[in-house]
């Protein structure tokens, strides 16, 4: 009772009726779009995630390919997926240079390579591939945060110090 009578327009002691205070939602949702890189971030993610649905239509399309020469079928629709999410990753990441748009690129591309030898050796995306192949990439993810841990400056370090 409490909480509905909280929720509706009171008078004030001059006689005129208070506005509603706003619930928790749409507070957040306001306080969310009002931030001055909301729009910048919507854009990137329209465009992030329009590039893998194309990609991955597009696989659609080329898995028929795919199999013709690979002899296996399901690749196509993954490595669209995959080369549509590179390619907006890499045009996203221009504004910031070069270096960090070719960064990016390899990095959106090494975890292809498992997918890529598997539909080489003609192995079915099926049953144990899917989860190996997954397996790889969740140990890719696990390797990144772990060497989050160590700053990039002292990983270049140790580099330069261990081929001495």
């Amino acid at each position: 009772m409490a909480a509905s009578a909280e929720k509706s327009a009171a008078p004030s002691s001059n006689g005129q009726e208070v506005a509603k205070r706003p619930g928790l939602l749409s507070s957040w949702i306001s306080n969310l779009t009002g931030h001055e890189n909301f729009r910048r971030f919507a854009r990137f993610g329209l465009v992030d995630q329009s590039f893998l649905i194309i990609g991955l239509l597009s696989g659609f399309q080329l898995d028929s390919v795919f199999t013709k020469y690979f002899g296996v079928r399901g690749y196509g629709p993954v490595l669209g997926a995959a080369f549509g999410n590179c390619a907006a990753d890499v045009i996203a990441s221009t504004a910031e240079g070069g270096q960090a748009a070719a960064g990016i690129m390899i990095g959106t591309l090494l975890p292809i390579s498992p997918l890529i030898g598997a539909m080489a050796f003609k192995v079915p995306l099926q049953g144990r591939a899917q989860y190996v192949i997954g397996g790889i990439c969740v140990g890719i993810i696990g390797a990144t945060f772990y060497n989050k841990s160590t700053p990039d400056h002292e990983l270049s370090e140790e580099s330069s110090s261990s081929t001495k």
